[in-house]
């Protein structure tokens, strides 16, 4: 029978015998401070764990009771996997008894058990009138329908059956997820004689083994594992649902700390921005308004805040409501985290939340869109934050493993997720990136008709740039209109000639009329041949009017029937085409040629052969070796023939 593991810990009001009932479970002793042994009153975080029959091991972490330690209690519920709430039979519930149930409410506890304790100091009549009360405490709680089990720490009464209560809870909990990746909350962090930096946490997701690289967050210091200890004993591997010790190498003692959190390296983005769909609490002294300075707790963590309600001006005791927290320190956690709010003094609990976005952008009050969108996420899977992560990318595109970073998931989560919204349509895929069928198809059709619009324009003209159609098209999303123009191009939908784009069936053409102007202008630059006038006497010499000549000029250059080598200095292609060969005639029969001796054969002067050599070069007709010019291949010549 395989191990199953999870994570109990305690509740309640201080001096319920918490820590009493825990040393009769384990036998551990969980106040592990000199100044706690010496009061009897637990202060911080204590632990310890049980076996339970079926085949479940059970981390323990045992809370303060008293309200004053009521941030150490924060840092130890946020990772239970199941409660037990603790209950005087003689005072019955107190005030930190409901505010731990409330915390643990909002926290979305899994599961729960109500233990009764100190019942050898009472008549069952008693137990039973405590136990009737505390049924209507409970009611519409996570612990409505919870079992209450009777037991006394001193005497032993009850444990056998409350160690089978928590087997039979347990037992229908699924486990935690081992194959996401780990995420682990530190609650501790100490020097070890003999090992060096420790920290101890709940291993809330995951996997963590032996020489694993972690990222320490928010400060994103990375470390390796040295070693592990599980229930303290040294381990390879630590899995979801234990408590761990983890011995870390390459980090300095003083930077470690409660409140961190041990993430794969790259995994996780610490954020002082986050939306939130927040409970407040029934019995809250006020409603929560907009830009309340609060005091938001996750996982171990503890950091002030300011709330911006998303709808409305404030969110009265017992509602629900949209936020955005901005923190005055970062964070780090994942979407679907669970949080506290508490007041700025930190004297009373404003309500909790679910984490919707953990690295969100700035918002509008009342945006209609934002507020749809993260309605759409609450309770959702991943397929509304990984379509809202697109929308808000500034490319408007991303790959799959860029994604599953931005959502904290597993990169074989998102691809599957990816997989199947490209199915459904819902996004369609854009190289290695992937982008929102919503915002690509759309822009798409506009490219492919703009570009029509010109050809029927300009049927003369070979081409666009880029920066010029993107200019015309002047999308909102210039990123994405770039990437979608790419794309069509990769698809063939746009044809790239010359550095220009037109669309795939367009050949450019001159009306008839032209022809006659078009043969005038040829004849001028054929005329000298290899030493042609100056371009801007060209229209002159072939007596072209100017608005014509722009047409003209726009033809020879764009289709590639005129090559231009310097402002002045342009050939026709039919010219280039008999310089090449010249001058592999030349080479082949003599060898390499110099600049002079080149200019020799295609009878010009310098002012022309060197653009014209150089112009070969560029294009890999010919290379430079020294002062010499070969072919670019040749055959006949000694030596490294690549270009």
């Amino acid at each position: 029978m395989s191990t199953k593991h999870f994570i109990l810990g305690t509740a309640g009001h201080v001096d319920h015998g918490k820590t009493t009932l825990l040393k009769a479970l384990t036998g551990i002793d969980t106040d592990r401070l000199p100044e706690e042994k010496a009061r009897g009153l637990s202060i911080d975080l204590g632990f310890a764990n049980l076996d339970l029959p079926g085949g479940i091991r059970a981390g323990i972490v045992d809370v303060p009771g008293h309200e004053r330690f009521l941030k150490n209690m924060l840092a130890g519920v946020g990772g239970l996997d199941l409660a037990m709430l603790v209950v005087d039979a003689r005072e019955g519930a107190r005030p930190q008894t409901h505010e731990h149930l409330e915390i643990l409410d909002l926290l979305a506890t899994r599961a729960g058990v109500v233990v009764l304790t100190k019942v050898d100091l009472v008549e069952p009549e008693v137990a039973d009138l405590a136990e009737e009360a505390l049924r209507r405490e409970l009611a519409g709680t996570f612990l409505a329908q919870a079992p209450v089990v009777r037991v006394s720490g001193l005497t032993g009464e009850g444990l056998d059956r409350l160690r089978e209560t928590l087997a039979e809870v347990l037992e229908g909990l699924p486990v935690r997820p081992t194959e996401a990746p780990f995420h682990l909350p530190v609650d501790r962090a100490f020097l070890r004689a003999g090992f060096g930096t420790v920290v101890t946490g709940t291993l809330w997701a995951g996997r963590l083994r032996s020489g694993d690289r972690v990222e320490i967050l928010p400060e994103r210091l990375e470390a390796r594992i040295r070693g592990l200890q599980v229930h303290g004993e040294s381990e390879p591997e630590a899995c979801a649902g234990q408590r761990v010790a983890v011995n870390l190498a390459g980090v300095e003692p003083g930077s470690l700390h409660r409140g961190q959190v041990l993430a794969p390296p790259g995994l996780l983005v610490p954020t002082r921005r986050l939306d939130l769909r927040l409970r407040t609490l029934p019995r809250a002294a006020r409603p929560l308004r907009h830009r309340d300075q609060v005091r938001l707790y996750v996982g171990t963590a503890e950091a002030l805040g300011r709330v911006f309600l998303l709808e409305g001006d404030e969110i009265a005791p017992g509602a629900r409501g949209l936020v955005q927290v901005i923190l005055d320190e970062p964070v780090a956690l994942r979407r679907l985290d669970r949080v506290i709010l508490r007041d700025f003094t930190a004297q009373h609990t404003v309500g909790g939340g679910e984490v919707l976005d953990p690295a969100a952008p700035r918002h509008r009050r009342g945006d209609a869109q934002v507020l749809d969108g993260l309605r759409r996420q609450q309770g959702s899977g991943a397929a509304e934050p990984l379509l809202g992560a697109l929308a808000r990318a500034s490319g408007g595109a991303r790959t799959p493993g860029a994604l599953a970073q931005d959502l904290q998931l597993p990169q074989a989560e998102v691809q599957a997720l990816v997989e199947e919204l490209l199915a459904s349509g819902e996004l369609v895929r854009m190289g290695r990136h992937v982008a929102l069928a919503r915002q690509v198809l759309p822009l798409r059709q506009q490219i492919l008709e703009l570009l029509e619009r010109l050809a029927q324009a300009a049927p003369w003209r070979g081409g666009w740039r880029r920066e010029e159609i993107l200019r015309l098209l002047a999308s909102p999303t210039p990123r994405l209109a770039e990437e979608v123009l790419n794309e069509a191009c990769r698809r063939g939908e746009v044809v790239e000639r010359l550095g220009l784009l037109a669309p795939r069936a367009h050949v450019p053409r001159l009306e008839p009329a032209w022809q006659e102007a078009l043969r005038r202008v040829e004849e001028v630059l054929k005329k000298d041949r290899f030493t042609p006038v100056d371009w801007d006497d060209v229209p002159f010499l072939a007596e072209v009017e100017p608005r014509l000549w722009k047409v003209l000029e726009a033809h020879l250059l764009e289709t590639g029937r005129a090559v231009r080598l310097t402002p002045q200095i342009v050939f026709l292609e039919s010219l280039l085409e008999e310089a090449r060969g010249i001058l592999a005639e030349r080479i082949r029969a003599e060898g390499p040629l110099t600049a002079s001796r080149a200019r020799e054969t295609l009878q010009t002067t310098r002012k022309y052969a060197i653009p014209l050599l150089e112009h070969f070069d560029q294009t890999r007709f010919t290379r430079r070796v020294g002062d010499l010019r070969d072919l670019a291949w040749n055959p006949a010549s000694k030596g490294d023939p690549s270009p």
